[in-house]
């Protein structure tokens, strides 16, 4: 694939089916993956993978799938974690989070089918507009390979992810919602090793300091941990001291009526 340059923007996370709609409505296709055609690909990534990333792979009639009308092709889309479309040499690849990539050299593409995050937002959050694809080796040239690019896809995607959870955790202040989104992410995303086929994912993982940005994001998550806790505690207290000063009075009333 000669494509090296990958552009990302985001839409809200319920108006994808919408979304969807709308890019096969302009003559995009769903990416079907052939364990045949596409063997390099399927032996590349691990079946985890494979079934959140590339579920095409698992489609057992591609002629009903491609016969599907598109507001029947939509909603099937929309039930998935991750979905790849194609037209011509433009590649758009569309996680459930909202999170959108575009690989294309036409710009009318990008700016067409990304909604731009500004640059200041963009500079606050330390991310770019858009990445350079990482050449696993000086061979490569301008000749990816297109699992390498998926899973340099992959890689870019839990950054942004975790980028974006941080910057909605320190806005909103969501701490039990947040949460929930990170472990869920860890545990169906980040956790899943990607291949073990060579160590592509691992040279681009210290390149995007994917690992870093998750360290920080745990970081937040803990500052506001032990915030929490110690209003908990401090609440604790407050009632601890109110029930023994009423045990006290109890007390006092107890020995005085005692006393007649």
């Amino acid at each position: 694939m000669n494509i090296s340059k990958i552009y990302f923007g985001a839409v809200v996370p319920n108006e994808l089916s919408k979304f969807y709609l709308n890019l096969l409505n302009d003559g995009f296709k769903v990416k079907i993956f052939d364990k045949t055609n596409n063997r390099e690909i399927y032996n590349y990534f691990s079946a985890e993978i494979r079934n959140t990333f590339l579920w095409t792979f698992n489609i057992k009639n591609v002629d009903d799938f491609c016969g599907l009308a598109n507001d029947i092709v939509a909603p099937i889309c929309n039930n998935y974690y991750a979905n790849i479309f194609e037209r011509d040499n433009s590649i758009i690849i569309c996680f459930e989070t909202g999170i959108i990539f575009v690989l294309s050299k036409d710009m009318d593409v990008v700016d067409k089918y990304l909604k731009r995050i500004p640059d200041t937002k963009l500079d606050e959050m330390d991310l770019k507009r858009f990445y350079e694809i990482h050449k696993y080796t000086d061979v490569m040239m301008d000749n990816y390979s297109e699992a390498h690019i998926y899973a340099y896809v992959l890689e870019l995607y839990k950054k942004i992810y975790v980028k974006f959870l941080r910057e909605e955790l320190l806005i909103s202040n969501k701490y039990e919602y947040c949460n929930y989104k990170f472990l869920d992410f860890k545990r169906d995303i980040y956790e899943n090793p990607v291949t073990n086929k060579d160590g592509y994912v691992v040279q681009v993982d210290e390149i995007l300091n994917v690992y870093s940005d998750l360290l920080d994001l745990e970081n937040e998550f803990y500052k506001i941990y032990k915030v929490k806790k110690s209003i908990v505690n401090k609440k604790k207290l407050k009632i601890f001291g109110i029930a023994a000063a009423v045990a006290v009075v109890l007390l006092i009333i107890i020995i005085n009526l005692g006393r007649k």
